[in-house]
């Protein structure tokens, strides 16, 4: 069922949309995270070494999550277009038989009173 499908890519959208307003609200910790590294690196902190491996093990594991989120907000705006373009198409099909209906009947009527 294409309403039911493209319910579905709606239901997840939303998800998605509830997962980027998360993920948002944590860049703000990534960048203190960032500064808080870089404050304790620049003051050669004993751990510097430590500091900076996790910072960048940190960092790519954030690079990592915005481009599987960038692959999903893609995923789901094909998904979310397909799914509206068919359910246009079955629109349109159904005005179309509509009509045909609709002119079979005035065919048949035209005929009997002719």
């Amino acid at each position: 069922n294409r309403s039911s499908d493209l319910e579905h890519v709606e239901t997840m959208r939303k998800k998605f949309d509830t997962f980027k307003t998360d993920l948002a609200a944590n860049s703000i910790r990534v960048m203190e995270i960032n500064n808080e590294a870089d404050l304790m690196v620049k003051s050669r902190h004993s751990q510097s070494r430590v500091i900076r491996q996790t910072q960048q093990d940190l960092n790519l594991r954030w690079e990592k999550l915005q481009k599987l989120r960038a692959a999903k907000e893609q995923t789901l705006e094909v998904a979310e277009s397909v799914q509206l373009f068919q359910q246009t198409c079955d629109e349109m099909k159904a005005w179309i038989n509509e009509k045909d209906t609709s002119l079979a009947v005035e065919d048949t009527g035209d005929r009997k009173s002719g």
